[in-house]
């Protein structure tokens, strides 16, 4: 069986209380599979045509001896997209089909899916893997190719990723991961992002890695370095921000002495190892963060004032970007020092280095940045290296449709 969760869209479909019904008889202390059953078969005449459903259906009926039902809709569940066949074979639920010989029939029937998929691939095989580019339509996915915007792969997916070696792709079930390489072979198992991901974190040991508070009772307002101009300790004045070390930066160098910028009072403020606050910059700030892309000597910080207003200020107190920034601008999984900047009207795109608009605000919503490769599928954007690089895209999302941009704000969109 698999797990009892439902996801709709915002209007519920005509068989959700069906469904719903059906997974109250699973998850129940005393569970009645016959009845769970009957609620699914009224949800599939009602339209229902979700892959785990039919699959769930299945289950049920394999555990109420009701064979030739129970192969109905598994073969009806690997037709709609279900592609674990691992998980079909190991299920205890359908151990009493395992000596029916319909069993491998069932089974050969994720070879003919994936041969299925294959299909709906064909195409891939004529343009470089690097000028496939994703789009949404209606909800689903398909490739384009950059050059001619041609569709090559007509939507068919509920999720595609960008083809480098390979592409990791959903078919028509939301939670099973596929990939196909760039020759047009699907895997026939699914990917599992879990494997061999080990998890491990100690409060208690991280913490003992950051600066910590000491009194402050005789007086001491600053923070004290090692040998390797870490902080280790800083006055217990600066506070309001759980856990103790977010109230202190990394230290860094103005006027040939070290500072940080520290937290008291709601607000931000940069001081020296004696405590002594940066002129311009004594907590008249609500946010300060040093902006470490810069390059150069001459320090730059992201900052919000009293009034509300972001922007980037250096230590002279000149400011670029007032008032113009959408959102915080500094994420780990940036690449390139390009920021994606959104608000609820607008997204652009900002290089934090130049601290200048690579693309001015427009009423668009960006919602994720993607990188081009001839790497791995399986890398991050973070893990892709630099020479293995092609191109930077940006997903815009519009209700059902999606599309790629360049950081030119070139729209990737089939003719």
């Amino acid at each position: 069986m698999l797990a009892a969760i439902c996801t709709y869209g915002q209007t519920a479909p005509p068989y959700k209380k069906d469904v719903d019904s059906a997974k109250a008889y699973l998850t129940r202390k005393n569970r009645d599979y016959t009845k769970a059953l009957r609620f699914y078969e009224a949800s599939f005449a009602k339209g229902n045509n979700e892959p785990d459903d039919y699959y769930n259906a299945g289950c049920c009926a394999s555990l109420v001896q009701k064979q030739p039902t129970a192969f109905k809709y598994l073969k009806r569940s690997i037709q709609l997209g279900y592609m674990s066949q691992s998980w079909m074979e190991g299920d205890k639920d359908l151990t009493s089909l395992h000596a029916d010989p319909q069993w491998p029939l069932l089974l050969k029937e994720f070879d003919n899916q994936i041969l299925a998929i294959e299909k709906l691939f064909a195409g891939i095989k004529t343009v470089k893997p690097s000028d496939l580019i994703p789009y949404r339509s209606a909800g689903w996915w398909g490739y384009m190719d950059k050059r001619t915007k041609k569709v090559i792969v007509k939507p068919a997916f509920r999720s595609l990723g960008f083809m480098s070696t390979c592409a990791i792709f959903k078919y028509r079930y939301e939670d099973i991961e596929l990939l196909i390489t760039s020759q047009g072979k699907v895997t026939k198992e699914p990917i599992d992002d879990q494997k061999d991901v080990v998890s491990y974190y100690d409060e208690a040991e991280e913490e003992a890695k950051y600066p910590k508070h000491i009194s402050s009772k005789d007086g001491f307002k600053g923070f004290n370095m090692d040998e390797n101009g870490k902080i280790t300790t800083f006055s217990d004045i600066y506070t309001g921000v759980s856990p103790v070390f977010f109230n202190i930066s990394e230290p860094f160098k103005l006027n040939n002495a070290y500072h940080a910028i520290v937290h008291k009072s709601k607000r931000d403020g940069i001081i020296d190892q004696q405590g002594n606050p940066f002129p311009g910059f004594n907590f008249v700030h609500k946010d300060l963060v040093w902006n470490n892309r810069v390059p150069g000597s001459l320090k730059w910080f992201y900052m919000t004032d009293t009034l509300g207003k972001s922007g980037f200020i250096n230590e002279d107190g000149d400011k670029k970007c007032y008032g113009e920034l959408l959102s915080y601008p500094f994420y780990s999984n940036d690449r390139f020092n390009l920021s994606v900047q959104n608000n609820k009207d607008s997204s652009g795109i900002l290089d934090v280095s130049t601290m200048e608009w690579v693309l001015k605000p427009q009423p668009i919503h960006i919602t994720r940045t993607e990188i081009s490769h001839n790497g791995d599928c399986h890398l991050s954007n973070v893990e892709i290296k630099d020479e293995n690089i092609i191109g930077v895209y940006y997903l815009v999302e519009k209700g059902e449709n999606a599309y790629y941009i360049d950081k030119l704000g070139t729209k990737y969109w089939p003719k």
